[in-house]
C-alpha cells in the first residue's frame, strides 16, 4: 500500500538556532528541479570553455530549486547586522550558499522527496 504523506509544512530543525518550515516536495517541484540541472548542463554544452565540475553545479541547481519551492517559513536567519530575513527566492538562495544548510537541507528535505516512502 502506498502511504500518502501529509501536505501540511511540518518544521524542521536545520542548525543550532536554525529551523526551517518545509512543504513536503511533490513530482511537480521534482521536475522544476531537473529543468534547474537541464539548462546547466545546456549552457555548459553551449560554452566555449565546459566544466568540469558541470553535474556538481546542476546537482546543487536541483537542491536550490527544491528549496525554493518547499520552503515556507523559517527561523534564525538574518541578514548581515541580525535583522531576521524573510523568506523569498533570493534569501533562500543566500541561505543555500551555508554548505551546513545545505549538505542539512539536501539530507533532510531533497534526498528523500527523491528516494520516495520507505513503506
Amino acid at each position: 500500500m502506498l502511504k500518502l504523506p501529509s501536505a501540511e509544512p511540518t518544521w524542521i530543525d536545520m542548525l543550532p538556532g536554525v529551523r526551517m518550515q518545509v512543504r513536503p516536495l511533490a513530482a511537480l517541484d521534482v521536475l522544476h528541479a531537473r529543468e534547474a540541472a537541464r539548462s546547466i548542463y545546456l549552457a555548459d554544452a553551449e560554452a566555449e570553455t565546459k566544466d568540469p565540475a558541470v553535474s556538481v553545479t546542476a546537482g546543487e541547481a536541483m537542491v536550490r530549486a527544491c528549496a525554493r519551492r518547499a520552503v515556507v517559513a523559517w527561523d534564525g536567519i538574518g541578514d548581515e547586522s541580525g535583522e531576521p530575513m524573510p523568506v523569498s527566492p533570493e534569501a533562500i538562495d543566500a541561505a543555500m550558499a551555508h554548505p551546513a544548510l545545505y549538505d542539512r537541507f539536501e539530507t533532510l528535505v531533497f534526498a528523500p522527496a527523491l528516494r520516495g516512502p520507505a513503506d
